[in-house]
């Protein structure tokens, strides 16, 4: 066998999972190449290690004290629930209530402000400033920009 097909069936040698053939022929392979018998050894190791980790032993009193904690949580959520329901009514009414506040002095402010009598000629002379471009040519604006 060739060394990537050897690579391809190492996991499944180290499982024990292919058939008595192949395993011989990944022996006879893995004794002659020193690469793939490095290869083997490092899976090996990886694999040990990840078996190590699979085994964690846990206390045998965890379950009791995550179920005991679940339920003191229950006990005060139903318990919270009628102290946080003021709490989610009167935020929001106490920010309309400053929003509508805030813009009834806005407008109390404004109206504080007596209005300007303006006078129609002013206002048509600003006009003509602001619009003066309606009485000029617009082959007279391009020649001046060049």
């Amino acid at each position: 066998m060739k060394c990537k097909e050897i690579h391809k069936n190492l996991i499944f040698y180290i499982d024990g999972d292919l058939s008595s053939k192949k395993n011989k022929e990944i022996e006879e392979h893995l004794l002659s190449c020193a690469k793939c018998s490095k290869l083997y050894n490092e899976i090996k190791s990886t694999i040990s290690v990840i078996e190590n980790e699979k085994n964690i032993e846990t206390s045998p009193f965890l379950y009791t004290r995550i179920k005991q904690r679940l339920d003191d949580i229950n006990e005060n959520s139903t318990k919270m629930v009628f102290v946080t329901q003021p709490k989610k009514i009167l935020q929001p009414a106490l920010i309309t209530f400053i929003i509508a506040l805030g813009i009834f002095f806005g407008v109390t402010i404004g109206n504080s402000f007596p209005i300007q009598n303006n006078n129609i000629a002013d206002t048509q002379s600003e006009q003509y400033l602001i619009n003066d471009l309606q009485q000029e040519h617009v082959e007279y604006f391009l020649l001046n920009n060049e």
